[in-house]
C-alpha cells in the first residue's frame, strides 16, 4: 500500500490532584470520540468521492471493480469504519470471488509475477468475513489464495517481487495464522529473506540496489512486528535478540527521517501516505502513535501531522499543496486511524483476524 495547550500549573495543582483520574478518563474518552468521528466522516466522504449512483460505491462494479487495488483497499477501509454494512460487504465479497474465478479460468491464477495480488485479495476477503483458502470456481474446484500466494507461488518465492512481496506474504500469513505443514519453517524463510533488504542504517529498501525508503521500512516493521516477542521467535526458531535489534534499528531509522513537523518525505515532499504507514508500523508494535514520545516533535504527534493533510470533508491529500483530495491517501489514512482505534479499544493489530 503506497501511496500519510499547555496546562496552567500554578493555582490549579491541588484541583488537578483532586480530580486526577477522572480528568484523565474524560480526556481519553474525548480522544477516542474525536478519532471515531474523524473515521466516520472520512468514510462518508470516501463513499461518495467516486460519484457513484449506488447506495454504496462498493456495490458499483463499473466504478470500483473488485480485484483492483484501489477498490479492494477502499472496501477494507469502509468495512473497518463500519460504513459498509453486512449486505454491502457480502455483495463486494461476491464480486471479488467472481473476479478470482475468472482470473484463474483465464490464466490459471491471479499473477505470475505479483504475489501481492494474492496477498491483497486474501486480506480483503478476511476483512469482509470471507475465506481466502476456499474460493470455489464454476466447476466446484477450491482455490486457495493463501497457498498460491506463498508456498505455491513461483516455487514458493514471493520475494521475486522484492521486499514488498515478502512484507505482504508475512502480513497475510499472520493475519489468519496460516501454515503449511509440509514447510514448517516457511515464515522463518520469508523473514530471513526480508532482513536481507535491511541496510546497515536500519532502513529497508524494496530492492538492494536502491536506498532505504520510509514506506517500505514502515511496511517491513508491520510484517516483522509479531516477532518482536520472544514467544513468537521461539515458535519459529528465530533468534529473538537479533529480531529485536533489527526492528529497533528500523524504528530508530524511521525516527531519524521524521521532520521537525512530525512529517515524512517521499521524493523530497511531505507525504500523507508515508505518515500513514509509520502510524501502522507503530500500531503493529502496540505503540500508540498519538502518544509515542519518540515520534513526537514540538508537541506534534504523527496523528497531528496526518491531520494537516485532511480536508474539511474528511478526504486526505497526497501533499499539503494539492488542491484535490485523493482516494488512495484517504483509504490509507483511514486504515491508519482505524488501526489506532483498534489498538486503543481492543489492544489488537488491525490485520489480526485470528
Amino acid at each position: 500500500m503506497r501511496k500519510y495547550g499547555k496546562r496552567l500549573l500554578a493555582g490549579i495543582l491541588a484541583f488537578t490532584l483532586a480530580v486526577g483520574s477522572a480528568g484523565c478518563a474524560k480526556e481519553e474518552t474525548q480522544v477516542k470520540k474525536d478519532l471515531k468521528s474523524q473515521i466516520a466522516q472520512s468514510a462518508e466522504s470516501l463513499d461518495t468521492f467516486y460519484e457513484s449512483q449506488e447506495k454504496s460505491v462498493l456495490l458499483d462494479e463499473s466504478t470500483l471493480p473488485a480485484g483492483d487495488g484501489t477498490s479492494d483497499w477502499t472496501a477494507v477501509a469502509l468495512t473497518f469504519s463500519g460504513k459498509a454494512d453486512s449486505k454491502v460487504q457480502a455483495a463486494y465479497l461476491n464480486r471479488l470471488q467472481k473476479y478470482v474465478e475468472k482470473a484463474y479460468e483465464r490464466g490459471g491464477g491471479l499473477s505470475k509475477v505479483k504475489a501481492t495480488e494474492y496477498h491483497r485479495i486474501a486480506l480483503t476477503m478476511l476483512a469482509l468475513d470471507g475465506n481466502p483458502e476456499k474460493v470455489k470456481n464454476a466447476s466446484g474446484k477450491v482455490i486457495d489464495l493463501v497457498a498460491d500466494g506463498t508456498w505455491n507461488f513461483t516455487k514458493g518465492d514471493p520475494g521475486i517481487q522484492g521486499a514488498n512481496g515478502l512484507c505482504y506474504a508475512l502480513l497475510m500469513l499472520d493475519a489468519g495464522d496460516y501454515n503449511n505443514p509440509k514447510q514448517p519453517e516457511l515464515r522463518k524463510k520469508f523473514i530471513t529473506e526480508l532482513l536481507e533488504y535491511q541496510k546497515e542504517s536500519g532502513g529497508f529498501c524494496i530492492d538492494n540496489s536502491l536506498d532505504p525508503e520510509v514506506d517500505i521500512t514502515a511496511m517491513a516493521v508491520q510484517a516483522l512486528a509479531p516477532y518482536y516477542k520472544e514467544d513468537k521467535c521461539k515458535k519459529e526458531k528465530l533468534d529473538a535478540q537479533k529480531m529485536k535489534e533489527s526492528i529497533d534499528a528500523a524504528v530508530k531509522w524511521l525516527a531519524a527521517q521524521e521532520s521537525d513537523d512530525a512529517e515524512f518525505l517521499y521524493d523530497n515532499i511531505a507525504s500523507s501516505e508515508s505518515i500513514s504507514q509509520v502510524i501502522l508500523a507503530l500500531c503493529a508494535l502496540e505503540r500508540d502513535p498519538g502518544k509515542d514520545e519518540t515520534f513526537t516533535k514540538k508537541e506534534s504527534t504523527l496523528l497531528d501531522a496526518l491531520a494537516k493533510f485532511r480536508k474539511e470533508d474528511g478526504i486526505y491529500m497526497h501533499e499539503k499543496a494539492d488542491e484535490e483530495g485523493s482516494a488512495m491517501a484517504t483509504y490509507q489514512a483511514m486504515i491508519a486511524l482505524e488501526a489506532v482505534q483498534k489498538l486503543r479499544t481492543e489492544k489488537k493489530w488491525i490485520f489480526d483476524f485470528k
